[in-house]
């Protein structure tokens, strides 16, 4: 019940501070995290929650990292030092199809997604349910991500696919 209503005090109160790079936005930034402490189930030092963004009980988050306005995330885990630009919508899970009835219903297990250390992850991304996104990675703005992308690589373009690796 706690974490519901600190849950509630981030979505709400936290959305009336700036974001954090305006004019008492660092003030933001210390209330969202304080919020933030109560609800997840990890968090480390350092830790950036900008306004609008809506987080599951689950979330693990490393040192050091951000997640972007208004970004949504299901079960995740995120490494240090990952920045996260805006709008970023991660899903941990789906609906299920029912080919009889041609229906959606219900949702399926979740599926974790993992965004290991030193990511960056432009706005708009969709990461889709299982997906691991390994240390050094970029996303590109607006790219959708349905498979892994390997360490040191950038990923663009709806679907994802690599498009240059950083380290040969």
């Amino acid at each position: 019940m706690r974490k519901k209503m600190w849950k509630l005090i981030l979505f709400t109160v936290g959305s009336l501070f700036p974001t954090s790079y305006y004019p008492l936005g660092d003030v933001g930034k210390k209330f969202r995290y304080f919020c933030a402490s109560r609800v997840v189930e990890e968090i480390g030092e350092n830790v950036n929650i900008e306004r609008g963004s809506i987080i599951q009980n689950s979330l693990k988050i490393g040192d050091n990292s951000g997640i972007g306005v208004k970004c949504v995330l299901g079960d995740v885990v995120i490494g240090k030092n990952v920045m996260m630009g805006p709008e970023c919508l991660i899903y941990s899970t789906n609906h299920y199809f029912d080919k009889k009835s041609l229906s959606f219903h219900g949702k399926t297990e979740s599926k974790p997604v993992v965004i290991e250390d030193n990511v960056w992850i432009g706005a708009r991304a969709i990461i889709l349910p299982g997906v691991n996104i390994g240390k050094g990675a970029i996303v590109g703005a607006g790219s959708i991500v349905t498979k892994n992308v390997p360490p040191y690589s950038i990923a663009a373009g709806n679907p994802a696919k690599i498009v240059k690796k950083l380290i040969e």
